[in-house]
């Protein structure tokens, strides 16, 4: 059986029924985006640490971030640990070895209050205009936007009460996903 052969099996019958379509949409895509191509025609029990390596590696020279490189190696792992349970391999080949090539760390930096306030004028009539308000006045981090696991005490400026209570009367009850995109464009627009 192939690398591809069992990825369609497992996760049409194993984790389509059992995790949430997020987790889904990811596997899929971290398989189909970042595997597939590098190890997905080689038969499974074939796989050694060097091909997982391998995947990892082709990542690394493409330009992908440490992230993307640490949630591809999770999803190998789970597909090979998923074969080992089903008997099609003895051993995971994701193994300690397997390691994410390391990435120099970024400098990164924040906008002063200036540059947000020339941000928020460039993106006042984008939809998302709402979403860069709330961020910029709480400092919150996009996943806590979609999640309760980031869950903290923010201090509330009055323009953060003000923009709650305008959007609790406009009965909007959520926040867009902020998209690395629309964040670049509009601060190329205003740079």
């Amino acid at each position: 059986m192939t690398v591809d052969a069992w990825y369609n099996h497992w996760i049409t019958e194993i984790k389509a029924k059992t995790v949430r379509w997020s987790t889904l949409s990811s596997y899929k895509r971290r398989y189909n985006n970042n595997i597939k191509e590098i190890i997905g025609s080689m038969v499974i029990s074939d796989v050694k640490p060097m091909h997982c390596q391998n995947v990892l590696n082709v990542l690394d020279n493409n330009g992908y971030v440490g992230a993307s490189m640490v949630q591809t190696k999770a999803v190998l792992s789970v597909i090979f640990s998923d074969a080992c349970e089903n008997g099609l391999i003895s051993v995971n080949p994701v193994t300690k070895s397997v390691k994410c090539p390391k990435k120099p760390e970024k400098n990164t930096s924040v906008l002063t209050l200036e540059e947000q306030e020339k941000f928020l004028a460039a993106a006042k009539e984008s939809i998302y205009y709402s979403n860069f308000l709330f961020v910029l006045q709480t400092g919150v981090r996009t996943s806590e936007l979609k999640t309760s696991s980031g869950q903290r005490d923010i201090p509330m400026t009055q323009t953060v009460y003000d923009l709650l209570a305008d959007m609790k009367c406009k009965q909007v009850c959520y926040f867009y996903v902020l998209t690395k995109q629309i964040c670049v464009s509009i601060i190329k627009t205003i740079i």
